[in-house]
């Protein structure tokens, strides 16, 4: 999926790149992006200009359509890591020129990676994943290395089906992330997947530490308490994170932009910047617990072997969290309702000998 925002996304690619870096490969990023003159794109600048004018209407304030300037300044830690760490292709908007760039490019493999690419409500364009611009490229190798639908219900319409159905025949390897995965493929697209982890659990703890050292120096020392990394905030969670923390006897803390997006009223941008990765990174690091509902914060958690619990995040895929914690043990610190959770969990001590050992034999599988 295209890099910019998303600190998961970034990290997945940065992982997958390093492994076949490691394995002698010369690797790029193609950097697909959605038409920026697309009909979707126009529909949903009409429906900001609405909003903002109803917005502007009712509380005499408005939301501020931001500038690529302005984007790259909220962003511009993320995009500083990408052009340090990411070997990224200059900008394709169409299968047209994916095309194009593909017959141009002396390369031996295409991998589509992980973090929901075959997910067809979050993609530029879902055929593209399933590589449609190489159908009559008989040498180059086509790989899917954990290859994430995002959610165990089917998402597909009839044509982008039938479309993906003929083009996955052409892959010469398939994996996936998440063994629902594994379903979809042999229901729908009769074919079998093999399961992986995703890209970010092929590097060790020590490869996260030496990037956050590399930009902040050693912060081992740090005691942190309580992380905080809720991506979709409700009162409910606020007031969980704020019971967890009361009974742990700690202070919470987050590691993100002061506001959320879209910009309202005063156009003060700094309270909208995304903090470096390696700022992030380091959260999980020097946290003593940490509760959180993103797929990639459960996966940092267990990298550097934190007591944690998950609010399973239904909205971006629960099927991900599920087939992960299931396959390592760790179902109990799953939850899907606030209702649910009981604040002594934390206090419980995850058995990270016996992860350990779990992980290792799936990397093994995973790199093979």
């Amino acid at each position: 999926q295209p890099l910019g925002h998303n600190y998961g996304g970034i990290l997945q690619n940065y992982a997958l790149k390093k492994v076949l870096e490691q394995f002698g490969s010369t690797v790029l990023t193609v950097n697909r992006r959605p038409k920026t003159n697309s009909k979707k794109f126009k529909v949903r600048s009409h429906l900001w200009s609405l909003k903002n004018k109803t917005f502007n209407k009712l509380n005499g304030n408005y939301y501020h359509k931001l500038t690529k300037d302005d984007l790259e300044f909220i962003y511009s830690e993320n995009l500083s890591f990408i052009k340090k760490y990411i070997n990224l292709s200059k900008e394709i908007q169409s299968t047209k020129d994916l095309k194009n760039y593909f017959d141009k490019e002396n390369l031996d493999a295409v991998i589509v990676g992980s973090d929901q690419t075959w997910r067809p409500r979050y993609s530029p364009c879902i055929t593209n994943y399933f590589l449609d611009f190489l159908v009559d490229n008989k040498r180059i190798n086509k790989v899917a290395y954990a290859c994430s639908f995002g959610t165990s219900n089917w998402e597909f319409s009839e044509a982008q089906y039938k479309q993906c159905k003929k083009l996955i025949s052409n892959f010469n390897a398939i994996s996936v992330r998440e063994s629902s995965g594994i379903d979809i493929c042999r229901k729908f697209f009769k074919t079998e997947a093999q399961l992986v982890l995703d890209p970010t659990l092929l590097l060790e703890k020590q490869d996260y530490i030496d990037l956050i050292e590399s930009k902040l120096g050693d912060v081992s020392s740090l005691n942190r308490g309580l992380f905080n990394y809720i991506l979709d905030d409700t009162k409910e969670k606020n007031e969980l994170v704020e019971r967890l923390a009361l009974h742990l006897n700690t202070d919470s803390f987050r590691t993100q932009p002061h506001k959320k997006l879209p910009v309202i009223g005063k156009k003060n941008l700094v309270d909208y910047r995304y903090p470096s990765i390696e700022e992030w990174l380091s959260s999980f690091y020097t946290a003593d617990y940490i509760v959180t509902d993103s797929f990639h914060g459960t996966v940092l958690s267990i990298i550097f072997e934190k007591q944690f619990l998950v609010i399973v995040n239904k909205d971006r895929g629960a099927a991900r969290f599920e087939s992960f914690l299931n396959l390592l043990g760790l179902q109990n610190r799953m939850f899907h309702s606030i209702s649910d959770i009981d604040v002594t969990i934390l206090e419980e001590e995850i058995d990270y000998g016996t992860i350990k050992s779990k992980l290792e034999l799936l990397k093994l599988l995973s790199f093979s």
